[in-house]
């Protein structure tokens, strides 16, 4: 049979084809049983055999293979789970509580409730609590619930934040590290501490320099970070689209917080 011939390489009927398939076999030895003349069956029956012990050897080295892959799967998968490092930090909606301009008092109060201070304390009254002036070196700049708009930024520097976490919350242990770097940030979430962080809105470059700061300045909490992936956590205020935080590559966080004067408060 010119079918039976063809599950082979060679004339001899030794080598079996590489791209021969369980299906490609089943038909052909269904064909070959069905013939009425059994003789002509039992003479390819050993043929038959010496394909199929083929087929089972290629299928287990195949399994084998598969597994294999998966269990790497699973082990890289547990590697780059095990490499974060995340702080659950309660989560406070600027937006949703209608602080417009409130990112500095929702990061620095997510930050304290985490390490737990202030438990009872809701968004709104301790927007309304911040220190305000027109100087945002020594308090909150322009209207916490109102727009911006085109006297944007409206922000408070990380120094007079760090004294008003001090102060509203009876935690010594919230402090003004500006210029520290990404690496020191990490070390800090790593010890466990929330990391009040001035990226921008949008995660963008800053733009706009006005009263101290970018125009599209934003502030959020660096919660986590992945060793392995080099991806930073940050738990953001300004919810959009439900989202509470976002997971951004390493090298465009540093760069933004390069920019912006590697400006942060991290809460012990």
């Amino acid at each position: 049979m010119g079918a039976i011939a063809g599950m082979f390489t060679d004339d001899e009927m030794k080598t079996v084809k590489e791209d021969l398939t369980r299906e490609d076999y089943d038909k052909v030895k269904s064909q070959a049983d069905s013939l009425p003349q059994r003789d002509i069956t039992e003479q390819y029956a050993e043929i038959f055999k010496r394909v199929d012990e083929t087929l089972i050897e290629r299928e287990r080295i195949a399994e084998e293979e598969r597994r294999k892959v998966e269990e790497e799967y699973r082990r890289r998968r547990a590697e780059l789970l095990a490499a974060w490092r995340v702080l659950n930090v309660p989560y406070w909606s600027q937006n949703g509580e209608g602080v417009k301009n409130g990112c500095e008092a929702a990061a620095l109060l997510m930050a304290l409730q985490y390490k737990g201070y202030l438990g009872g304390m809701n968004l709104r009254t301790y927007a309304e609590m911040m220190p305000k002036s027109d100087d945002p070196f020594a308090g909150f700049r322009g209207d916490i619930f109102g727009s911006a708009g085109d006297d944007a930024p409206f922000w408070i520097a990380p120094a007079p934040l760090a004294v008003f976490g001090r102060e509203s919350s009876g935690n010594p242990n919230v402090v003004d590290i500006m210029g520290a770097g990404l690496d020191a940030l990490d070390a800090e979430v790593a010890a466990g501490n929330p990391v009040v962080i001035y990226l921008t809105l949008g995660y963008v470059a800053p733009t706009a320099w006005r009263y101290g700061a970018p125009a599209n300045l934003h502030v959020m909490l660096l919660t986590g970070y992945n060793s392995m992936t080099g991806v930073q956590r940050l738990t953001d205020p300004l919810t959009l689209n439900g989202k509470t935080y976002y997971d951004l590559p390493r090298s465009q966080v540093e760069s933004i917080l390069n920019a912006t004067g590697n400006r942060a408060v991290v809460v012990r």
